[in-house]
């Protein structure tokens, strides 16, 4: 274990731009960003979010809740919390049917689990068979082997995860996810060749700053490739020179700032202010 930093970044899906940015702890949970990133790109953009893209970490019931309620279309798995692995040769969740009206769990012998206590650290309800129910069940083996009857929870929330589940699941919501994965993956990957695996300052203020400063590049970058394209020249040697120069530019403002920053308390005794 070592400290360690996480970056998150959000980028528009016409051209890969950089549109928001942020840095938090290692250990921190990464949907506790999703919110930060729609408001950074509204604010730089001045254009409201249609659709976003995230992988399943980002898919809690709170960043699906907030997407609804700013009509945003949200292409993300529920991560669920409440998840428990099955164990071979058990009935599963997906097995037991939810009754609305009733507001209760119908398992495959037809037996019914009703709802009996709220976890509040899992924000979900938890629904119940009786021990006597299962005790006598015919297919007691297949189901659980607990002396209390089988049990299954249920999130607060769980109509917003069905219906991303089920956006995910359609043409469209494939189709993002296909292109979120190679548009984020080389965002990334193109940011550890301008040296961002590594952070060259302790501290979270001056990892955003190397974060800022790697993101200009590619964005930058991205610029210089678009103009190249859209006049039709073939020659690369002007453009190598615009680059180089783009990113020499920025490697000095960089040093410039890591030699002021080196004079703070924290980088100076060697103390990051956060890990």
């Amino acid at each position: 274990m070592r400290p360690r930093y996480q970056t998150h970044r959000a980028v528009d899906s016409a051209n890969g731009v950089i549109t928001a940015t942020a840095v938090g702890p290692g250990h921190e949970s990464e949907a506790n960003r999703l919110e930060e990133l729609i408001e950074q790109h509204t604010k730089h953009t001045g254009r409201r979010i249609a659709t976003v893209t995230a992988d399943s970490k980002y898919g809690t019931a709170e960043n699906l809740e907030y997407c609804e309620w700013n009509q945003v279309a949200a292409y993300i798995k529920p991560f669920r919390n409440n998840y428990t692995r099955p164990r071979q040769g058990k009935f599963t969740e997906c097995c037991f049917r939810y009754d609305e009206a009733g507001d209760r769990y119908i398992c495959p012998a037809g037996q019914t689990l009703v709802r009996t206590q709220y976890r509040a650290e899992k924000d979900a309800y938890r629904y119940s068979a009786s021990a006597e129910v299962c005790q006598s069940c015919p297919v007691r083996a297949l189901c659980t082997s607990s002396k209390h009857g089988r049990t299954i929870s249920r999130q607060v929330r769980q109509p917003i995860l069905d219906r991303a589940t089920a956006r995910i699941k359609t043409k469209e919501g494939k189709d993002h996810l296909k292109v979120r994965h190679w548009m984020m993956e080389g965002s990334f990957a193109h940011s550890v060749r301008l040296g961002y695996k590594r952070a060259h300052a302790r501290g979270l203020r001056n990892m955003t700053i190397q974060d800022y400063l790697v993101a200009a590049v590619q964005n930058v970058l991205i610029l210089l490739w678009s103009k190249r394209r859209k006049s039709g020249k073939t020659h690369s040697t002007d453009l190598r020179g615009i680059v180089l120069r783009a990113t020499g530019a920025l490697r000095r403002a960089w040093l410039s700032i890591s030699n002021l920053l080196s004079l703070s308390p924290s980088y100076a005794h060697g103390l990051p202010d956060n890990q």
